[in-house]
């Protein structure tokens, strides 16, 4: 199996990606004392805290597929409720298309399947599109690394290598590591968060992946939470997808069961 348009919203992962993904090897880590400052600023400059954050969320936007000749675009929705209760429906020619994250667990569902995903797979797929969710949760249960400065997407940032802490008696402790493996550049001079590296592994197995890269821009407040209303994503240095959003609503009571992962069909 293939990756397919899995999650049609950012990482389309769901290009068929195949022989094209590749076997991943972890980078040296070690610990260092400025990466956790540099985290809070971040915090600060965003809101993205503990206090903060609402019970759930909802965004529309547009998702523009920018692999192929001609970008299509198409309506997109996305509802959270932390970092590992999301899902996103993207409403392609054909209909709805959606991707369903409940813990370890995850499904892509479309008008004609639903497939749910081995939970090595369903790890490493984090709402990152909701990064206030998720950042401050994979911040909180990690090892930071300061890696130096570096010039990305036209600006001076710090770059955060972030190591995971999992318990060895985990039965998934192999897929969470490699799940929890992230990079992150925050910006110098705004301490707003400027790309994030994650990895997407494959569905048929647990040691392929590709690395996928998100960049953040477009900023815009709402209740006191930094939002960015613009992200791209490129996988294999292609940009892959485009996501716009249009509007943000914190607390509107999303219910837990629009997280249930269905039955396979």
């Amino acid at each position: 199996m293939s990756f397919t348009r899995l999650a049609a919203l950012g990482v389309v992962f769901l290009l068929p990606y195949g022989n094209k993904l590749l076997q991943q090897t972890s980078p040296a880590w070690q610990p260092s004392p400025q990466a956790p400052a540099i985290v809070q600023d971040m915090a600060s400059a965003t809101g993205w805290n503990a206090v903060n954050l609402p019970a759930d969320a909802q965004a529309i936007g547009i998702l523009t597929i920018e692999d192929g000749s001609s970008p299509e675009t198409f309506p997109v929705t996305l509802s959270a409720k932390g970092c590992r209760l999301f899902r996103s429906d993207v409403q392609f020619s054909d209909g709805i298309h959606s991707t369903i994250v409940n813990q370890d667990s995850a499904a892509a569902i479309t008008p004609a399947t639903t497939q749910v995903l081995p939970s090595f797979s369903a790890l490493s797929i984090n709402s990152f599109e909701v990064p206030f969710f998720c950042l401050p949760s994979v911040l909180a249960a990690a090892n930071l690394s300061f890696a130096g400065t570096e010039s990305v997407a036209g600006q001076s940032a710090y770059r955060i290598e972030i190591n995971p802490i999992v318990s060895s008696t985990d039965p998934l402790v192999g897929s969470r590591q490699t799940a929890g493996e992230l990079t992150l550049w925050i910006s110098t001079a705004s301490g707003m968060p400027v790309q994030l590296r994650s990895r997407l592994v494959a569905p048929y197995s647990a040691a392929v992946s590709v690395d996928v890269l998100r960049v953040f821009s477009d900023f815009r407040v709402v209740s006191g939470i930094a939002v960015p209303f613009q992200q791209q994503q490129f996988t294999q240095g292609r940009l892959r997808s485009t996501l716009r959003l249009s509007s943000v609503v914190f607390n509107m009571g999303v219910p837990d069961s629009a997280f249930s992962i269905p039955a396979p069909q």
